[in-house]
């Protein structure tokens, strides 16, 4: 503490009433050094604390509890931000294929001539934005899908990628009846978040969020002509086109 100097009246209680907590030896280890003035004394020794504290313990405790509350504030930046990407991720591949589908139009004459030209091979393909659609949304990159997202929400570990393909579902019954099949239409989109550096050996470098839905539609007109061989095989003959349709029942 240095040479500091202590009132008559604290000088008096260290002799009396601090024996108890300076030891036997009482104030004579306490209080070392030379009168300086009257009423006064050089003080050359440490008192202890009388709580029982030593000199380096908050050093110690913040060497000890502050990686441990970093760990945890990195932690919750992280899952904050992997919450809110999957959440985004499923909204995302539900509502953002609606535009694609809106502009498509899948449900027209110009269907019959795309599945025509396309063959008998497997169903039309998904329509070429669906997918592009679908991950936009993720972050609202394109107009009309809401306000573009902040950095902080959006993937910066990979980036958004959709996929989509399209198969048949049929109910059973004679082929020739439409109404048994219908159409799904399964999309899947991945995006990444990157790990914070403290937790890298944990979790690795990336966190994936995964986001997999499928869809019921009425069928377009392709996807009947596909489905059921006699449809397929009369519109084919009204039009002139030379389609063979596959046999059997392929949507089930």
């Amino acid at each position: 503490m240095g040479n500091l100097p202590v009132p008559r009246l604290f000088r008096r209680f260290l002799q009396h009433g601090g024996t108890d907590e300076l030891g036997d030896r009482g104030t004579d280890q306490a209080l070392c050094g030379l009168p300086n003035r009257r009423g006064d004394l050089l003080v050359t020794a440490a008192v202890r604390p009388w709580g029982g504290a030593r000199r380096g313990q908050a050093l110690v405790e913040t060497a000890l509890f502050l990686p441990l509350m970093l760990l945890a504030l990195f932690s919750i930046v992280y899952f904050g931000r992997y919450g809110v990407l999957d959440e985004r991720a499923q909204s995302a591949i539900r509502y953002g294929s609606m535009i694609s589908y809106t502009q498509g139009g899948v449900y027209s004459a110009a269907n019959i001539y795309a599945a025509m030209q396309y063959g008998p091979q497997g169903p039309l393909p998904c329509a070429s934005n669906v997918a592009n659609d679908t991950a936009a949304a993720l972050t609202q990159a394109l107009p009309n899908t809401g306000p573009t997202a902040q950095p902080y929400w959006r993937p910066d570990g990979a980036a958004a990628q959709a996929n989509c393909a399209i198969s048949g579902l049929g109910f059973g019954g004679p082929d020739y009846m439409a109404f048994h099949y219908f159409t799904v239409t399964r999309q899947s989109l991945t995006a990444g978040v990157s790990v914070p550096t403290v937790l890298q050996s944990l979790l690795g470098t990336t966190g994936m969020v995964r986001a997999q839905t499928g869809f019921a539609h009425a069928d377009p007109p392709g996807m009947i002509m596909y489905c059921s061989f006699e449809v397929g095989q009369r519109t084919a003959a009204a039009l002139g086109f030379n389609y063979t349709p596959p046999s059997g029942n392929p949507c089930g």
